[in-house]
This record gives C-alpha cells, sequence and structure tokens, in this order.
C-alpha cells in the first residue's frame, strides 16, 4: 500500500501535465507575475523559475518536451515545467545527450508532449544569465 502512495506521489504531476493542453498551460504560466511579464529566455523569468523549483520538492516536478531548438552553437530543450504551485517554461541546454539521444536524432519532432523521467540537471549562474544544463535523466515517457 505505501509502495502504491508513493507511485501516486511522484506520478501524480506527470499525469497532471499529460492532462493539459497546451493553452491551458500557458494561461497557468500567466497566473505568476514574473513569468506574464518576461520571455522564458530573460534572466527575470529564469531567477523566478530556479526560485520556485529550488522551493519545491524536486519529486514533484514534472517536465515536458515542448521543442528543440538549435542556436548560436548550441541546442536546447524547451521545456514544459508543472511545479507543486507553478507552471512555466526551463530552457534546457544540451552538451551531451545521453538518454536524450534519439530527440536529437529527429530534432524534436514527434517528442512535444513527452515526459523526461527524474530529470537532473545542473545550474550554471553569471552575472547576466542563469543556464538550466541537462545532466541524466531515467527515460522519456511518449
Amino acid at each position: 500500500m505505501r509502495d502504491l502512495f508513493y507511485c501516486l506521489l511522484v506520478l501524480l504531476p506527470l499525469i497532471l501535465t499529460s492532462c493539459l493542453s497546451k493553452e491551458e498551460m500557458e494561461a497557468r504560466e500567466r497566473e505568476n507575475p514574473v513569468f506574464a511579464k518576461y520571455a522564458p529566455e530573460s534572466i527575470e523569468y529564469k531567477t523566478e523559475l530556479l526560485n520556485l523549483l529550488s522551493h519545491s520538492d524536486p519529486k514533484q516536478a514534472g517536465f515536458r518536451i515542448d521543442h528543440y531548438e538549435p542556436r548560436e552553437r548550441k541546442e536546447y530543450l524547451y521545456l514544459n515545467v508543472a511545479g507543486e504551485s507553478f507552471w512555466g517554461t526551463m530552457i534546457l541546454t544540451i552538451e551531451n545527450w545521453g538518454k536524450l539521444k534519439e530527440v536529437k536524432d529527429h530534432k524534436g519532432m514527434g517528442y512535444s508532449g513527452a515526459i523526461i523521467e527524474d530529470l537532473e540537471y545542473t545550474v550554471k549562474r553569471s552575472s547576466n544569465d542563469i543556464e538550466f544544463v541537462y545532466h541524466n535523466c531515467k527515460g522519456i515517457i511518449d
């Protein structure tokens, strides 16, 4: 019984994110005044996202692939993030694709909405940017 409870606790954010449409997620994202005012690429947006993620249970966050974007000699995955009390967009820098290699091979096509299980990332800070960098994950639920 305890295992069932733990499984539901871990999967609940993933289930919720998979049930909402992109429009519903964007509407919830606009509920946060920082997210409503700034673009996901801005330092203000990333600072707010980092703050919310830092004060949330990591097991409660769900990450869904929105799209792949190569630019400026780097590759990124834009992720829809569902936390305990927020919805937002994370721009994940990919330096080593690892278990996400298939996403790169297909340039993200066909993976929109796929859930990244147990995402591990590091945060690189500079005076004018915050960068979320992919480290590892358990896998993708497509």
